[in-house]
């Protein structure tokens, strides 16, 4: 018995990503108030935008790693982190390591509880 392998229809290399690497504009930076929680929609995905109480801007993932909730959807900035609408959980505006959970005891918060991070810049041209 043979077996037979289909041919390869297209050659192997390297495609380039769909979007080209670099910088994409998703809010002016005076639309972004400090404790603001904002929904963006940029390039197929659902992000939030907020700025911390010391002013800096940052862009994670909409949801929530827990049950899903989507942090703009009532999220809020509380000491430099976001906070999940529906849990409390608190996550790091730096890094997007998991702070706070209201319900967990002292000690027992897995730190491996992450929300996706982008990095932001703030232009004022």
């Amino acid at each position: 018995m043979q077996i037979l392998q289909a041919p390869k229809r297209y050659p192997q290399a390297d495609l380039p990503p769909v979007f080209p690497n670099g910088w994409y504009p998703v809010l002016e930076s005076r639309e972004l108030k400090v404790k603001q929680v904002k929904r963006v929609d940029v390039l197929g995905l659902e992000l939030v935008a907020f700025r911390t109480e010391d002013g800096v801007a940052h862009l994670f993932d909409a949801y929530c790693p827990h049950l899903g909730a989507h942090l703009g959807a009532m999220g809020r900035v509380v000491d430099g982190c976001i906070e999940c609408p529906f849990h409390g959980w608190r996550f790091d505006a730096k890094d997007g390591v998991c702070t706070h959970v209201p319900y967990a005891a002292k000690g027992r918060l897995k730190q491996k509880v992450v929300v996706h991070t982008l990095k932001a810049r703030q232009s004022e041209q």
